[in-house]
């Protein structure tokens, strides 16, 4: 039987992860459109697709192992399932190693265990590996991606939790096109184009989704500090009529549109002031946008963006069937 662990020591590396890594180190993920990345960066470029999960970076040191993702929400042996753990000390060979990885679920709901942070073996937890921080002790993020990626693949022997990301080596935007569709025909949210040359300390990465769009009625704008201050409006309440013709919120939105635009539609605000409260101004529903969003979830859209203003839709065409 192993020893058990010292607290001591596993706050101490708890400590190194999310103070010295998790701000330092994240690669940034842009969502630029890929022509102008391209033309930005020298080919070759890797594509890997883009898992529905949670960014994590995992910090094994000897027999310690911790996870911790962008806010740092820490995740250790007191909260990860045993078959998990096991898998991911089984799978790398190397005393010590910082990995930047997705955390997802191989059954069942991810966000279910992100929520509980709890052990329970009921949650079959899954780890992709794609990119190496550093080696016992020894930084590789000046590396260029050619040289993490080999030196990744010589430490981390995938088994049934722990997985390698796959990808592609593309050339030409036709080429990152072409496995952007392959990856969405598989089921993947997107892809993740990164330059082969660049170190992870350029930190540039470029992300591509599969959108959907609606158009929805603005119900109401949202007050904040700046709109308060008299900035225009930069937040929205968007609604969709029901079967029975009334109007139900589905979901805020902030990104969007030119701040001209939103400049005209603050001027409408006191045009169109139904009531306010302490957090919205309530409008008639008159301004129809056309919305692009990732997917739904349970407190509305994920990564919505306003397109533009719909003119020549009417408001009630506007309806959760649509």
């Amino acid at each position: 039987m192993k020893p058990p662990s010292n607290p001591s020591r596993r706050l101490d590396v708890k400590r190194m992860l999310t103070n010295k890594y998790v701000q330092t180190f994240a690669a940034t993920l842009t969502s630029e459109p890929i022509e102008k990345f391209v033309a930005q960066h020298k080919p070759p470029f890797r594509v890997e697709p883009k898992f529905d999960g949670e960014r994590v970076f995992c910090l094994k040191n000897r027999s310690e192992v911790v996870l911790a993702n962008r806010y740092k929400t820490v995740y250790d042996r007191d909260n990860l399932p045993q078959a998990f753990v096991e898998a991911l000390m089984k799978a790398v060979k190397a005393k010590r190693v910082l990995l930047d990885g997705e955390f997802i679920a191989l059954e069942g709901d991810l966000y279910g265990f992100l929520s509980a942070r709890r052990r329970e073996e009921k949650w079959k937890l899954g780890l992709v590996c794609f990119d190496l921080l550093e080696l016992n002790g020894k930084s590789t993020k000046h590396y260029p991606l050619s040289k993490r990626r080999t030196m990744l693949e010589k430490i981390v022997r995938p088994n049934e939790r722990i997985w390698l990301c796959k990808g592609k080596i593309c050339h030409t935007i036709r080429e990152i096109r072409e496995t952007f569709q392959e990856a969405i025909n598989k089921g993947f949210e997107g892809v993740v184009v990164k330059p082969l040359n660049l170190s992870y300390a350029d930190k540039v990465w470029c992300k591509v989704k599969k959108l959907q769009s609606l158009d929805a009625v603005i119900m109401a704008a949202v007050k904040t500090p700046s709109s308060r201050g008299g900035q225009p409006y930069n937040s929205y309440l968007i609604g969709l009529y029901d079967k029975d013709g009334h109007l139900k919120p589905i979901s805020k939105v902030s990104s969007g549109l030119g701040r001209q635009v939103k400049e005209i539609i603050t001027k409408l605000v006191p045009l169109l002031k139904i009531r306010e409260d302490k957090e919205h101004v309530y409008l008639e529903p008159r301004i129809v946008v056309e919305v692009a969003y990732h997917s739904v979830i349970k407190t509305g859209l994920r990564a919505p963006r306003m397109l533009r203003v719909r003119f020549d839709k009417p408001p009630a065409e506007c309806t959760l069937d649509q």
